[in-house]
C-alpha cells in the first residue's frame, strides 16, 4: 500500500481508518500557518474550487475581526463566485454534449476572472487590489462581451438535452435524506432546508463519520440537486439543474457589472493587522458546501478543520449503496458525470 501522505495512489480497498488518513493532509497543511496566508494555503487544497476556498478563508478572518468591506468589494467577489460556477459547471455540461463551445465558456470566465482577482485565477488577493481595485473602462467593456457572449449561448441550450441519468432516478428514492443549502448571494453562514423551510446549522447536531457528514444521523446532500429540491425541480437532475442555476445567474451578474460601471459601491478595504478567536463557518460552492473550523492564536492558524464538497455529496452515495439503491458501478458512472472525487468513497480513482 503507499502512503496516503504523499497523495500519489488510493488503497484498493475502502477502509474507515484509510479514510480518515486521506482526509488528513488537508488540516495539517493549514496548521500553524500565518493567518493572511489561510487563503492562499485554503485554495491549494482543491484547485479546481480554488476561488470558492479563498473566499472562505478570506471571509473566515473578516468574521473574526469584525472587518466590514465596501460595497463595491462585496459586488465584485460575487462577480468573481458567479463566473467561478460558470466554470466548474460548464466542465460538467460539456463531457455530456461534447459542445466546443462549452470550452470557449471555460475560456472566457477564466481570462475574466484573471481581471477581476488581478492575477489568473489561482490568485488569493481579492481584498487588497484584485478585487479590491475599481473596474476600468477597458476591464468593463471586457466582462460585458464575456457576459454577452455566454447570454447568447446558453440561450440556445436546451434543459432538455441533459435528462436525468437513471442512477440519479435512483437516488430520489433517498426520501429521508436532510439537504443543507444556502444563497449563493450568501457569504457565510450554515442553513439546513426541512420541509422547504430554512432553519439556522447546529454544528453540535452534525457528527463526522469516515463516510461523510451526518446532521441528526440523516446524510448531507448539497449542491445543485438540493438547491433545485428547494425550488420544486428536483425531477430534472444533476446536470439540467446545472444548466438551470447557470442562466439563473447570469441576469445577476449582469445587474452586478452594471452597478459596478455606475460606480455604485464604494471600493477599497484594509487587512486586519491582528486576530483571534474561533469560528465554525460554511460557504456554498459549485459542487456543494465547504465547511471550516478554524481557531487562531498570536495571527497564526492554532487548529483548523477542512470539510470539502466531496465529504458531502460521497455519504449520499454510500447510503444509497447501503440501502441497495446504488451499485459501485452507479457510483462511478454519476461520479464521472457529474465530476465529483470517489477515491473515498469505493477506494479507488476514476
Amino acid at each position: 500500500m503507499i502512503n496516503w501522505q504523499r497523495g500519489l495512489a488510493v488503497p484498493v480497498l475502502f477502509t474507515e481508518k484509510a479514510g480518515i488518513q486521506a482526509r488528513t493532509p488537508r488540516n495539517s497543511l493549514l496548521q500553524d500557518k500565518y493567518m493572511l496566508d489561510l487563503p492562499f494555503f485554503l485554495a491549494r487544497t482543491q484547485g479546481e474550487l480554488a476561488n470558492s476556498l479563498t473566499l472562505l478563508g478570506i471571509t473566515a478572518i473578516e468574521t473574526l475581526t469584525g472587518l466590514e468591506v465596501s460595497t463595491g468589494v462585496k459586488k465584485k467577489r460575487l462577480l468573481v463566485r458567479m463566473f467561478d460556477w460558470f466554470i466548474y459547471h460548464s466542465i460538467r455540461l460539456w463531457r455530456r454534449d461534447r459542445d466546443p463551445n462549452w470550452l470557449v465558456a471555460i475560456s472566457q470566465c477564466h481570462r475574466v476572472l484573471a481581471v477581476l482577482t488581478g492575477r489568473s485565477p489561482m490568485g488569493c488577493g481579492l481584498t487588497v487590489g484584485g478585487a479590491g481595485a475599481p473596474l476600468t473602462t477597458e476591464q468593463w467593456r471586457f466582462i460585458r462581451i464575456s457576459l454577452d457572449w455566454l447570454g447568447d449561448y446558453l440561450a440556445r441550450k436546451k434543459t432538455e438535452s441533459f435528462l436525468p441519468l437513471p442512477q440519479e432516478e435512483k437516488l430520489q428514492e433517498l426520501s429521508q435524506v436532510w439537504l443543507a443549502a444556502q444563497d449563493l448571494e450568501g457569504m457565510a453562514g450554515g442553513k439546513v432546508v426541512a420541509d422547504g423551510q430554512k432553519q439556522e446549522l447546529d454544528w453540535s447536531r452534525i457528527k463526522i463519520q469516515p463516510a461523510g457528514l451526518y446532521y441528526d444521523d440523516r446524510v448531507c446532500l448539497i449542491g445543485p440537486l438540493a438547491r433545485q429540491k428547494i425550488q420544486g425541480y428536483h425531477h430534472r437532475g444533476y446536470l439540467a439543474a446545472m444548466l438551470t442555476e447557470l442562466k439563473v445567474m447570469l441576469p445577476k451578474a449582469d445587474k452586478l457589472l452594471t452597478e459596478l460601471g455606475q460606480g455604485k459601491g464604494e471600493m477599497g478595504s484594509r487587512w486586519p493587522e491582528r486576530c483571534e478567536g474561533e469560528l465554525q463557518l460554511f460557504l456554498e460552492t459549485p459542487a456543494g458546501p465547504a465547511g471550516l473550523q478554524l481557531r487562531l492564536e498570536r495571527n497564526k492558524v492554532a487548529a483548523a478543520r477542512l470539510f470539502t464538497p466531496d465529504l458531502w455529496l460521497n455519504s449520499l452515495w454510500l447510503e444509497g449503496q447501503r440501502q441497495g439503491i446504488l451499485t459501485e458501478t452507479d457510483i462511478y458512472a454519476l461520479a464521472r458525470d457529474w465530476g465529483i472525487p470517489v477515491s473515498l468513497t469505493t477506494g479507488r480513482r476514476l
